[in-house]
């Protein structure tokens, strides 16, 4: 029964990311709305994911997440899916997510939890959950000054019925998504003979995430932006390879690696590939037109922002461990020294 109990409401949460990944391609989207193209259900599961961490992180700043909050987001979720699902019943195809999710199940009921999440992610996350916005967190535990928006999007699962049992929601979620994703690449580029380097690229990632990363419930927070910076490799690929800018990728692309940055601010450095791809198409002069054309800019950079705030107010550094990135005069910071060793036990042990 208990067994029963745990795959209905993982089925209904990802179904709640689903409904919000909907609405927001539909309210936000211009070149992703999927009523006017073609929009993977994995892709709609991603940007679901890019709107609760961004209402995660805004509702945190003003009170915590309890059981009356996280159970009305989730609702929500869930009213979203099945009121557009009926809508554009069409538009919405679920087979290859429906064979991502089984085939995720087996890693999810065999694996034991990340050594980090006994170390820091469930504090985390419970603090989340019962307090807003705090500073100096990092003085508990050197391990808080790592924030992650899988921290706060998973907070958002802790509800009456489920306690602190499904705190891997994030990390799952990810996953099964992009499988599909890929598995849509391959299935259909199969049906339409179309063998080209995507089909061979997503073939490659999906035994590889799948061999590899197939622990789900070990995941931390590296794996999880790791996925992600592959599926957009697949992405800046199909550019390169149709040689001319597409609106509907680039969109895509820059959800994609804020998600991949508020996951794990260091990799920020996997941003410059997007400066590849901007100068293979545009000049600098065209930067301006980036803002005019593509209005979700605005938007990741609002949790770009978010992301910097609470880097901030745990650690006292915008990106945690750099030292040029954390001002002297916060009474709540660890201080230049501190950092500075930090750093140099970060290199060490790396």
């Amino acid at each position: 029964m208990e067994i029963i109990k745990f795959l209905l409401l993982y089925l209904l949460f990802t179904v709640s990311i689903i409904g919000y990944g909907l609405f927001f391609s539909l309210k936000f989207l211009k070149y992703n709305n999927f009523t006017k193209t073609n929009v993977s259900v994995g892709y709609l599961g991603l940007l679901g994911i890019f709107f609760l961490i961004l209402i995660s992180y805004f509702t945190n700043l003003f009170f915590p997440h309890t059981n009356e909050h996280n159970i009305i987001i989730i609702l929500s979720g869930i009213i979203f899916f099945f009121y557009l699902r009926f809508r554009y019943q069409k538009k919405i195809k679920l087979k290859y997510f429906f064979i991502s999710y089984i085939i995720s199940l087996f890693a999810i009921f065999y694996f034991k939890s990340h050594d980090d999440f006994q170390f820091y992610h469930f504090s985390f996350i419970k603090n989340i959950t019962e307090n807003k916005i705090e500073f100096g967190l990092g003085h508990f535990n050197y391990a808080f000054s790592h924030v992650s928006s899988l921290f706060y999007f998973n907070s958002l699962f802790k509800t009456y019925f489920t306690g602190h049992y499904f705190y891997q929601i994030g990390q799952l979620s990810i996953m099964i998504l992009v499988n599909t994703i890929l598995f849509e690449n391959i299935f259909n580029r199969l049906k339409n003979s179309k063998l080209n380097l995507i089909f061979f690229v997503s073939l490659f990632f999906i035994f590889f995430i799948n061999i590899f990363f197939y622990r789900l419930a070990e995941h931390g927070t590296d794996r999880s932006a790791q996925i992600l910076f592959f599926l957009c490799i697949i992405i800046i690929l199909d550019v390169l390879q149709l040689k001319k800018i597409i609106n509907k990728s680039v969109e895509i692309l820059l959800i994609l690696f804020t998600l991949i940055i508020t996951i794990k601010s260091f990799y920020i450095l996997y941003s410059l590939v997007l400066f590849f791809v901007y100068f293979r198409f545009y000049k600098l002069k065209d930067f301006p037109k980036i803002f005019r054309r593509f209005s979700i800019v605005y938007m990741c950079l609002f949790i770009f922002v978010l992301m910097l705030i609470y880097n901030i107010s745990n650690s006292g550094c915008f990106l945690y461990p750099v030292e040029i990135t954390c001002p002297n005069n916060l009474f709540w910071s660890y201080g230049k020294d501190k950092i500075i060793g930090y750093m140099s036990w970060y290199e060490l042990w790396s």
